[in-house]
Formats: C-alpha cells, structure tokens, sequence
C-alpha cells in the first residue's frame, strides 16, 4: 500500500518488542511529559521518543 508509514526502531534503540530497561522508561517519561508540558500533544511527543502513546499511558500507569 502506498503512502502508510513504517513503523521506526524509535530512538531507545533496537527493534519493536524490546525490553527497555526502567532507567530508559523513565527518562522517556520526563522527556514526553517536558513536551507536553511545553504544549506538544502526546502522540506526536511518544513518536520523537519512539514509542506509542498506549506504550507511556501503561508506564505511567505503572509508576503510580
């Protein structure tokens, strides 16, 4: 199909379905919430950091 975007590596690095270690995770947190904070929405902040908003909802979820 023509004109879908493919799906990035994203930049914490490695293919989909890594693990990424807690100490990624967080820093991934405080960069989108910096974003969002500044006016960014959150998918377009999730797609710099190379996740997906569903990705940071359930790891936010988590540290609660």
């Amino acid at each position: 199909v023509t004109g879908t975007k493919k799906k990035r590596p994203g930049d914490l690095g490695g293919p989909r379905g890594r693990i990424i270690s807690a100490l990624d995770r967080k820093k991934a947190i405080e960069l989108i919430n910096i974003a969002m904070d500044s006016g960014a929405r959150q998918e377009p902040a999730c797609d710099e950091v190379g996740i997906t908003p569903r990705t940071y909802q359930r790891w936010i979820k988590v540290l609660k």
